[in-house]
């Protein structure tokens, strides 16, 4: 689920025998930064994302001139974003990128969340606990600085308070649609036409597949390999993987 920033927990890129927290920046549903960089609501790609956008506004029940403001409000917020996200023409150096620091260090560079409590929440489901001495890796340090400034200029009104929330509601709501009524999956092929040219819609049954193997993938491997391969192939191919 996004939203301001993405993370994960993955292999340490200095390190591949620990596995690390690590952040970047985040947070636009259009694919790329330069699809809101100086534009305006008559570009297509634009005009389609509120389109989408509205429609599933009003398919959860909301007034469609109430809704369509508000996903207008929402547009706009991303485009802030947008504006202080490195160009990916920028991140090509890996080893620029990495920044190694303590949670408590990150708490200082970007304070617009109390970053131990968040993960301290995220962990406890998986019985973890989360100190401030706890390492991670910061992608863009200096989107967070410049998130953490933006978020406190729409924290200072009461405006600005509801577009954020609304921003955050709709990145929830967004990455449940695959999982909603054909309706709601439908209204994204209004999106899908204008940023690819087609329209077309992956068929459930090959989403539910691809949706279980992506999150359960050494599972769904194991399964294929115990059907697949019999005992005579591995001892055919372990001499060479493991020669003597």
């Amino acid at each position: 689920m996004g939203g301001l920033f993405t993370w994960t927990v993955s292999e340490d890129d200095r390190n591949s025998s620990v596995y690390v927290i690590q952040i970047d920046q985040g947070g636009l549903t259009l694919p790329t930064r330069d699809h809101y960089i100086n534009k305006t609501g008559s570009d297509p790609i634009i005009a389609a994302y509120l389109e989408y956008m509205t429609k599933v506004g009003t398919l959860l029940g909301g007034s469609e001139p109430e809704v369509k403001e508000q996903m207008k409000d929402i547009i706009a917020f991303e485009t802030q974003l947008a504006q202080i996200t490195m160009p990916s023409s920028e991140r090509r150096d890996e080893e620029k990128l990495y920044h190694s620091m303590a949670i408590g260090e990150l708490e200082f560079i970007a304070p617009f969340i109390s970053w131990p409590d968040y993960f301290s929440h995220a962990f406890s489901f998986v019985n973890k606990s989360i100190s401030v001495n706890q390492s991670v890796v910061v992608y863009a340090p200096n989107y967070l600085r410049d998130l953490t400034r933006l978020v406190s200029d729409y924290m200072a009104t009461d405006g600005g308070k509801a577009q954020l929330q609304n921003y955050l509601m709709w990145q929830v709501v967004k990455s449940f649609i695959s999982t909603l009524p054909k309706s709601f999956r439908d209204a994204g092929k209004i999106l899908r036409k204008a940023l690819l040219g087609t329209d077309y819609t992956e068929e459930v049954w090959r989403y539910c597949v691809g949706d279980t193997n992506s999150i359960l993938g050494f599972a769904v491997g194991s399964l294929f390999v115990r059907k697949t391969f019999h005992e005579e192939s591995k001892q055919i191919v372990s001499p060479v993987i493991v020669p003597n």
